[in-house]
């Protein structure tokens, strides 16, 4: 309430500049945050606010049924919990450290081996070590720890709740308390947040012939008959229980569901290129 519209100035750029996947991204004053907000989006990020009492909730609901929830602890957001949200942290959160007149705390702890950061593992792939944080709160959270700062304080964790995830970020994800956002990381980082909130799981771009198409993890078609337009245009009803769908040929098949529509899944199937190796045989 009463932010001004900059404290998300690098939320929404930063999530703009997404290709792969690509975010689209709704803000919503915390006040007015409704059911219909929450319905057929993956993750919402709550921006140094605590959820309001009458939604509290719904956003337990939302995240039990499979959605993200990302939290970014500020000055607004450490009291006002509701019950039914507080249930959500990983933690009880605390007062706010501050490092301002030691220069800022560093992350000295990062878990490269979770999906948030292992983009980060290999060397030059980006330094965390030079962001600063004049300030962060306290989260007392005993498992799920993914980053601490040098002071051996909480800066990043997480919490399966049902079939969804919590991840809570103690610092601000703008200038505010830190300069986090000024750094090259910033932009990637907050694209690993969100994809692992989202459980999002990249594609692949394409399939070899023989290759079968695994359509079980596809929500839009659970016991429903879908249609398949084969490259060579012939078109097949594939059947609400059989959920893969062997690729037989080359070129571009297509799934639609046949009931309601709106729905299509494209899958691009080559021949496989080692089938093209002019190398000689050994003659044995």
């Amino acid at each position: 309430p009463g932010a001004p519209g900059r404290r998300s100035l690098y939320l929404r750029r930063a999530l703009g500049i997404g290709h792969r996947p690509r975010f689209r991204v709704d803000v919503r004053a915390v006040a007015s945050l409704s059911a219909e907000d929450l319905a057929a989006r993956p993750v919402v990020v709550l921006n140094d606010v605590p959820p309001p009492a009458h939604a509290g909730r719904r956003l337990r609901e939302f995240v039990e049924k499979g959605g993200g929830l990302l939290v970014a602890l500020g000055e607004q957001s450490a009291g006002g919990w509701p019950a039914e949200g507080a249930t959500l942290l990983p933690g009880a959160v605390g007062s706010a450290a501050d490092r301002s007149a030691d220069w800022g705390g560093t992350l000295a702890h990062l878990d490269y081996a979770h999906p948030v950061f292992e983009l980060f593992r290999g060397p030059r792939s980006g330094d965390f070590s030079s962001a600063r944080f004049f300030r962060y709160r306290s989260l007392d959270a005993k498992e799920g720890v993914l980053a601490r700062f040098d002071d051996g304080q909480v800066a990043l964790a997480e919490k399966k709740v049902g079939k969804g995830l919590v991840l809570i970020w103690t610092s601000t994800l703008d200038t505010f308390w830190n300069d986090l956002p000024l750094q090259p990381v910033f932009l990637p980082f907050l694209h690993q947040l969100v994809k692992h909130a989202g459980g999002h799981v990249e594609s692949r771009p394409w399939y070899t012939v023989g290759d079968a198409l695994d359509l079980s993890a596809e929500p839009e078609l659970q016991g429903r008959e879908a249609a398949v337009v084969t490259p060579s245009g012939q078109k097949q009803r594939l059947p609400a229980a059989q959920r893969a769908l062997e690729l037989a040929a080359p070129g571009f098949y297509e799934v639609r569901r046949l009931e309601e529509g709106g729905w299509a899944r494209l899958a691009a199937v080559n021949l496989d290129p080692s089938e093209s190796d002019l190398a000689a045989l050994d003659p044995e």
